[in-house]
């Protein structure tokens, strides 16, 4: 069992940021799109993969995957062979 916090953490560890503080993430937004990180997720645990592969894994359609490829790698996430 967990030694209880005294009163001066407790209220350290509630204590929340002050509005000028916070600064919102710098995310990519190409790459955040969900079948984007989807894809790079999954390329990220195998060397590679073939398309057929990723999408029955990802369990979209060759369209949906195509786009979503393309714009990977014109921004030079992955490359396709």
């Amino acid at each position: 069992m967990a030694k209880p916090a005294l009163a001066e953490e407790r209220h350290t560890k509630n204590a929340r940021a002050k509005p000028a503080d916070v600064r919102p993430l710098d995310l990519d937004r190409l790459i955040h799109e969900r079948m984007r990180l989807g894809i790079v997720s999954a390329l990220a645990v195998n060397d590679s993969l073939s398309f057929n592969d990723l999408k029955k894994l990802l369990q979209t359609t060759d369209g949906n995957l195509s786009v979503h490829a393309r714009k990977l790698e014109e921004a030079g996430y992955l490359t396709c062979s």
